[in-house]
């Protein structure tokens, strides 16, 4: 089973002031991108909780209209890293089997998202063989299948600048490419029981919220011996992060965050999904 756990707050336009993208407010970002991510996950086994930090009545009323929802808004101010630990404090309640998407309330997803992230971890024991020629690429790498998974819905560009540009593992599914990336945002997917492996771990990442003591405290590159997470995202990407500069390249997101918007629209009107092929 899927179980996401929606972070989010409409107080706070953004969290380190970046301008948001296509001159729009906090509120209709998180409206499209919740029913851009509740849509994606239809005809899957799911459910969803959402964390609020002070939510408006008008962001509550939303929530309540879909189903399979659970909404915890808490009235006290939670701020960014309290809110991460309360995330992390419900994911220790689901099955060892179950795979946690921790979401932020400004990613956009595209309609086949999920689609993409299940065939990856459908197929994940096949995808992340590796046969060596020498060894001792085995000595320091290992069993890839055997590697707590940390997966990640978007491709930044800045992974591939003269700075950041480094060799990784390129893996194949039925439906897509994915890569091993060095590092993530606070937005991915872990399976239920290296939520609780890792826990201690995952909490110190959470105090100042800082995307980059989070990847370089779990992610692991060549070795994972003290960086124990193989961190991964789709070629191309399946979600972007909307913040001006971050907006993963090859999709017009634009017009994607439009069609959601007209998406959640008909939502609210008639109760029912409209299927676009964004």
């Amino acid at each position: 089973m899927y179980r996401i756990i929606f972070r989010c707050c409409d107080i706070v336009n953004s969290v380190h002031n970046a301008p948001r993208v296509f001159n729009l407010d906090k509120k209709t970002i998180i409206k499209a991108c919740f029913f851009s991510l509740y849509r994606t996950m239809q005809g899957y086994d799911y459910t969803i909780d959402i964390v609020g930090d002070r939510l408006s009545d008008e962001m509550i009323q939303f929530f309540k209209l879909f189903p399979n929802v659970t909404l915890h808004n808490y009235t006290e101010e939670l701020g960014n890293h309290e809110s991460i630990r309360t995330t992390l404090r419900l994911a220790q309640t689901f099955n060892d089997e179950d795979w946690v998407f921790f979401c932020e309330d400004d990613y956009l997803f595209t309609q086949n998202a999920m689609n993409i992230i299940d065939a990856f971890l459908s197929e994940r024991k096949e995808v992340l063989k590796l046969k060596y020629f020498l060894k001792f690429p085995n000595f320091f790498i290992g069993n890839l299948f055997n590697k707590p998974l940390m997966l990640h819905p978007t491709n930044q560009k800045g992974y591939y600048t003269p700075s950041q540009r480094a060799f990784s593992f390129i893996f194949e599914t039925s439906n897509s490419y994915w890569n091993q990336i060095p590092n993530v945002t606070f937005t991915f997917l872990l399976e239920g029981k290296n939520v609780k492996k890792y826990y201690d771990l995952l909490y110190r990442t959470s105090y100042g919220a800082a995307d980059f003591h989070l990847s370089d405290t779990l992610i692991g590159k060549w070795t994972f011996t003290f960086r124990p997470f193989l961190a991964v995202a789709p070629m191309p990407s399946i979600s972007a992060h909307l913040h001006d500069g971050l907006l993963s390249p090859f999709f017009d997101w634009e017009s994607i965050m439009n069609e959601a918007i007209d998406g959640y629209k008909s939502f609210i009107e008639t109760g029912s999904l409209t299927h676009t092929t964004a």
